[in-house]
């Protein structure tokens, strides 16, 4: 039996399911939602974060097959990998939590040893040991693994996990035909689990409304929801290239129930208009978060940037200033932007909800590029998951 995630309620809108938790790992380690991911593996040390943007923290890694035969049996092939850890663990703050996600990128369940590999280096990097996930399984008829043996593979994976353990266990929640999301829940409860990571699989959580209610529904049925804690992992955006400003629906998360909120590690896969296009403005593909109106901001020119940008980010805006004509930097610059923001705005909407959970919906009401059809998924939250 896993060790149990202590989860505490503290203040929950009645109109939405926007809401407040402590959440206790260890003796020593407890988070507030909602709040979202610091992704170390994509910070830049040279770019000190806003502290108050700091409390819970991941990293993540891809390996195949190839890779871990290589670290087996490389003494410098394991060192690289260490190296990397080492490296990402250097930036996280004191007082702050960190959840390794990992990642076995290949059409077939890994084996035994794969699957230690994998446990062991998710145990050692996080507070919360992770079930790594299998980004080719999608319980579809397409998949090459089937949902039964995928289950298998996650008795194995916290069986491996068990021989070392005294942290909780976060179970991985992939796209599930809704018929097995019960039988999934039910066999986490079984082995005292009660923290998931849901794999929106790079879907922002809007477009995912459906599978996030279904998971609630059922935990709800359960009568464990309350005692539940819901990380959204691989969260993304929806990006319509033809507009300057698009709805930031990934905030959102936390109104349709999720307690907090990761980075999107689905890799990207453009299609052709879509390269053609960035050929021709490389820059259109980036998007700066504005937390007072809830947009996503398009290749926002100087003069804009100068009178929009936020006094609370650590990112200097002569930063993007000399980047404008660097797609790579760009990149680099505005991912640690937006996460940065993000995380500044989720702490934010934690106090609003601690001041007066039922004043929520007027304060998200009232962001400039919210969707009245978003607010109105929100709103329906609560019959949804009954």
């Amino acid at each position: 039996m896993s060790v149990t995630t202590q989860v505490k309620t503290l203040e929950a809108d009645p109109n939405s399911l926007y809401k407040t938790q402590k959440i206790r790992f260890t003796s020593d380690r407890s988070i507030l939602t909602p709040t979202k991911t610091i992704p170390l593996d994509r910070l830049n040390v040279t770019i000190p974060l806003n502290d108050k943007a700091k409390q819970l923290n991941e990293i993540f890694k891809r390996f195949s097959a190839k890779q871990i035969k290589e670290a087996d049996e490389d003494s410098g092939k394991y060192k690289e990998i260490e190296s990397f850890f080492n490296k990402q663990k250097s930036k996280i703050k004191h007082d702050t939590v960190t959840f390794c996600f990992l990642d076995f990128n290949e059409p077939r369940l890994p084996t035994t040893d794969e699957i230690e590999f994998l446990t062991d280096l998710a145990y050692c990097n996080s507070d919360i040991t992770t079930i790594p996930t299998l980004s080719q399984f999608s319980d579809s008829k397409s998949s090459p693994i089937s949902y039964l043996d995928y289950k298998k593979y996650l008795q194995k994976s916290i069986e491996s996990v068990e021989q070392l353990n005294h942290k909780p266990i976060m179970g991985i929640i992939s796209k599930l035909a809704r018929k097995n999301v019960p039988d999934l829940l039910e066999f986490y409860y079984s082995k005292g689990i009660n923290t998931f990571a849901l794999d929106l699989e790079g879907s922002n959580p809007i477009s995912a409304q459906m599978g996030i209610f279904k998971v609630l529904k059922t935990l709800n049925k359960m009568k464990i929801l309350d005692s539940s804690y819901i990380h959204g992992h691989n969260v993304g955006i929806r990006v319509n290239k033809a507009k300057d400003i698009i709805p930031a629906k990934d905030i959102l998360g936390f109104g349709v129930g999720l307690n907090s909120i990761g980075e999107k590690r689905t890799p990207f896969k453009p299609n052709p208009a879509f390269l053609s296009l960035i050929k021709i403005n490389p820059l259109n593909k980036f998007r700066l978060f504005n937390k007072e109106d809830y947009g996503y901001w398009k290749a926002i020119s100087a003069a804009d940037l100068e009178k929009e940008y936020p006094s609370d980010s650590s990112v200097p805006i002569s930063a993007f200033k000399t980047a404008f004509k660097n797609t790579t930097q760009f990149n680099s610059i505005q991912r640690i932007f937006n996460f940065e923001q993000l995380a500044l705005e989720s702490h934010h909407v934690k106090d609003v909800i601690n001041d007066d959970a039922e004043k929520t919906l007027s304060y998200v009401k009232k962001k400039r590029y919210i969707v009245a059809d978003d607010l109105k998924v929100i709103e329906s939250g609560q019959k949804k998951i009954k």
